[in-house]
């Protein structure tokens, strides 16, 4: 079988470089367009995805059609079959260069591409007359670029890099900034919090907003930053070099900042950053937003809701309690409230069912086509792997077993699919090993592969197995393959077939002598 890949490489390496170089084409093009003109903060927007999809499929079917069509040129394949080589290692032989030619093929891509495009991760922060500034959250600056606005030549110029924002303030392109914002976390069209509790007061419905100071929120701090006269100014810089998770409204008189151990409660300071118009009564109004002020207490975060990504606290006026919604992505059917105390000890822990919509029926459709593609093996270890891990961490049996329970009429059908798909893989090979004859450890073997890997399984075997003809037996009028002497049905023996002529016929004693 070394000789098959060494030949299946040799002969379509070059094609393989080929799709290489298109690839790197593509995603090159792709990464300008989305980058540097659009400044799209996904990095895997719809052009990148495009290529990403499609482009490795088309590659693989190329592969596959070149292995497969230049060999029946000039009777090729005929000798190609007369290597002595089983058709079982041959086709093992031709997956295994293929796998890698395609692999190789998709190598290229998002190292390479204009210099601009390398700051990768790009978030629109302002646009002013002519000049786009963006986030790279890689690289923790904002980039400010000139944007041609017309093209004398017909040629779309790349755009210019105009200014570099860091903590200490605008700066010249050359110019190597010694402080970095930390992770963007909000701007003056974003939400701190969530719900009706959002430190930035905003009328999204029925309104037209025009702000005149933009705010930004980093895990190192809360700036207001002018790119018209370029200047930036701190409003608050959390203590002890501490990060900040998020900024949400208390009360109408109280501000608090989320950190990963504690949080801070402070006095609003309102100041006003825009005005708005209302569609409906045409009334102009101010755009507030809530600074953080004086800072009145603190609040520790109990550790059974440190590990918990999102989550929402409020006091409990009679019980003098704080209480803890946790949501996680893990267990999105059930929510954990944790009452703590003013003094930070943990009152009780409380699992319950979280409000949730049943799974619509595009969702269910969509599902069920791709379990087909699932082998039952996989999706059996998955659903295994996930209960156990998760009962012995103590959060439930299970995220599958949980959406079973939770609406089993949009579950039900995605096992079925996987379930019936792989029974009539099974069935499939059976029919095949009895219907030529298969030894019976074959047949068990050949029936479980199907069974576990499904269609895939069942491909497995008409691909690997090397298929005699079969003829039909005089005494029970049966099909029969050839090679195995007798019938496999009746056990009478077979007739040789006809000869036609063609035949290579040698006397072995004679030849021994």
């Amino acid at each position: 079988m070394k000789a098959i890949i060494f030949k299946e490489l040799r002969e379509n390496a070059k094609w393989a470089a080929l799709m290489l170089v298109g690839m790197l084409i593509a995603m090159w093009v792709a990464l300008y367009e989305g980058f540097v003109w659009s400044f799209r903060p996904e990095v895997f927007h719809d052009e990148i995805l495009a290529v990403m999809i499609f482009g490795p499929c088309a590659a693989a079917l190329v592969l596959g059609l070149l292995q497969t069509v230049l060999e029946t040129r000039r009777d090729q394949w005929a000798f190609l079959m007369h290597r002595g080589v089983s058709a079982s290692h041959i086709f093992l032989g031709k997956v295994v260069a293929g796998t890698v030619m395609y692999l190789a093929s998709r190598r290229g891509g998002l190292p390479f591409g204009p210099s601009h495009a390398r700051r990768r991760l790009l978030q629109r922060i302002d646009s002013t007359s002519d000049v786009t500034s963006v986030f790279s959250t890689s690289r923790g600056l904002i980039y400010g670029y000139r944007v041609p606005s017309s093209y004398p030549t017909g040629h779309r110029p790349p755009p210019k890099l105009q200014w570099i924002v860091g903590p200490d303030g605008f700066l010249p392109p050359s110019a190597q900034p010694r402080k970095r914002f930390g992770r963007f976390l909000a701007s003056r069209s974003g939400y701190w919090g969530g719900g009706v509790r959002l430190a930035w007061d905003r009328r999204w419905e029925g309104s037209r907003e025009r702000w005149e100071r933009k705010f930004l929120l980093f895990e190192t701090g809360l700036y207001e930053i002018d790119f018209n006269r370029q200047t930036i100014k701190p409003h608050y810089q959390p203590p002890d070099k501490q990060s900040i998770r998020s900024i949400l409204s208390v009360d109408d008189d109280r501000l608090a900042i989320v950190f990963d151990d504690a949080i801070h409660i402070h006095q609003i300071e309102f100041t006003v950053a825009g005005e708005f118009d209302d569609r409906e009564t045409f009334e102009k109004s101010e755009l507030k937003v809530a600074l953080p002020g004086k800072r009145l207490s603190s609040i520790p975060i109990p550790e059974p809701v440190q590990s918990f990504r999102h989550f929402e606290f409020g006091e409990v006026p009679q019980g003098n309690q704080i209480v803890f919604k946790c949501q996680s992505q893990v267990t999105p059917f059930t929510q954990r409230f944790v009452y703590m105390k003013q003094d930070g000890t943990v009152a009780r822990i409380r699992d319950l069912p979280s409000q949730t919509t049943q799974i619509p029926t595009e969702a269910v459709v969509t599902s069920c086509g791709f379990a087909a593609c699932v082998p039952l093996v996989l999706a059996g270890s998955s659903v295994m792997i996930d209960s156990i891990s998760q009962t012995i961490d103590g959060t439930g049996p299970g995220l599958f077993l949980r959406i079973l329970m939770h609406d089993p009429r949009a579950t039900l059908p995605v096992v079925a699919v996987i379930v019936l798909l792989s029974l009539l893989s099974g069935w499939l090979a059976r029919r095949t090993a009895r219907r030529y004859g298969f030894a019976k450890r074959e047949r068990v073997w050949w029936i479980v592969i199907a069974v576990l890997i499904g269609p895939a399984g069942l491909l497995s075997l008409y691909c690997l197995r090397d298929w005699p003809l079969r003829q039909t037996c005089r005494a029970c009028r049966k099909l029969s393959p050839i090679d195995n002497g007798t019938c496999i049905h009746c056990g009478t023996e077979l007739e040789p077939p006809p000869l036609d002529g063609t035949e290579i016929l040698y006397n072995e004693p004679a030849m021994a002598t």
